[in-house]
């Protein structure tokens, strides 16, 4: 097996789909609207599961994606700007130290004639 220390890794959850209140009215937000979520975590070095195999050794996406909805699910949000701010400070709490974060919230349809406006934030 190859010892790849100097490797780099990411864990990617692409484009979850969520429901939440969004908008910047109370009328825009009392309909829950669709946005995807991307979260691109970069470790500092390859997780230790990467030999063991064992789940308990990584970020189990699984795990995180139930922290992700349940944080969203009763929650209010204005702004996508917001919102990511919000998700950005809450994986980054889920995360391992030393870990860097790239985060993208896309609102689906915003407009009628703009597919999605997206906001993304990193460190």
């Amino acid at each position: 097996m190859h010892d790849c220390q100097k490797c780099k890794c990411a864990l990617t959850l692409d484009e979850l789909e969520l429901s939440v209140h969004l908008g910047v009215t109370a009328k825009e937000r009392a309909k829950k609207q669709r946005v995807l979520i991307t979260a691109r975590i970069s470790f500092s070095k390859p997780p230790l599961a990467c030999k063991t195999g064992k789940i308990s050794d990584t970020i189990c996406y699984d795990t995180l994606t139930q922290e992700i909805k349940n944080f969203c699910h009763t929650k209010k949000f204005t702004l996508v700007e917001f919102l990511g701010m919000q998700l950005f400070g809450l994986i980054k709490q889920s995360i391992f130290k030393g870990c860097k974060l790239y985060l993208q919230v896309a609102k689906q349809y915003p407009l009628p004639e703009l597919a999605q406006s997206v906001f993304e934030i990193s460190d």
